[in-house]
């Protein structure tokens, strides 16, 4: 089964470290899977390339270029025919679902990891206020892992 991931970005972090995790936990299956980070490469996106894992950076960066570069994801999303597209993280949820919907694809798992949205960051806020909107390109059942803490009350 082939399995595009979607994250914003690479770097040291959770998310990122989980997908690492869950990428090299069956060596068997790398040429299935496919990672873009909306981002750049980083340290993490560099550690799955060494051990031959797909990687595209999207670099996302400039609001001038984000038309360009999201075409670019729509277009790899449609030559590499996944048969999921696993997002993780809020921009990721948002832009990497949109791009499969315009690409035609309906497969879309996205992954939602926090309890609360940071106030403190407005573009984040947006992000998941836009999400949240009937029209935004949610998946039908979206996959909400509940927090650990929740079962030791």
């Amino acid at each position: 089964m082939k399995i595009l991931h979607i994250i914003t970005g690479l770097g040291p972090g959770g998310a990122e470290s989980m997908l690492k995790r869950l990428i090299l936990s069956d060596p068997s299956t790398l040429s299935d899977k496919i990672v873009v980070s909306l981002t750049a490469l980083e340290v993490i996106g560099k550690e799955l390339c060494a051990q031959g894992v797909e990687v595209h950076a999207m670099e996302m960066s400039s609001v001038l270029g984000f038309p360009g570069k999201f075409f670019q994801l729509c277009k790899l999303i449609k030559q590499s025919k996944p048969d999921i597209i696993q997002t993780w993280m809020y921009h990721a949820d948002l832009l990497g679902g949109l791009a499969a919907r315009l690409s035609g694809f309906k497969n879309i798992i996205w992954g939602i990891r926090i309890q609360s949205v940071p106030a403190n960051n407005p573009k984040t806020v947006l992000v998941v206020k836009i999400s949240a909107l009937p029209v935004a390109p949610a998946p039908a059942d979206p996959i909400i892992p509940v927090p650990r803490k929740l079962f030791w009350l």
